[in-house]
């Protein structure tokens, strides 16, 4: 069962909607970001190295746009 906050941050305005915002803002800041892109990138890429190592130990063709879109959509997801 899906429970909803009638008192979020898209369902307030005015002094409760600042303070919601205080608080949610500080979940995107810049250092958070950085830090969660880059734990997330270096888990793909360490992934897509797993790969390509296995493919050329094996002598196995691969179709590397699909490896590349599967490795950008995992990054941005």
């Amino acid at each position: 069962m899906i429970h909803s906050n009638p008192e979020g941050i898209f369902t307030v305005d005015g002094d409760q909607w600042r303070e919601q915002r205080k608080v949610a803002s500080q979940e995107f800041s810049t250092k958070i970001l950085r830090d969660f892109s880059s734990v997330t990138f270096r888990k793909n890429t360490i992934k897509l190295g797993e790969i390509l190592s296995q493919a050329a130990d094996s002598n196995q063709i691969i179709d590397i746009n699909d490896l590349f879109m599967k490795l950008t959509m995992d990054i941005n997801i």
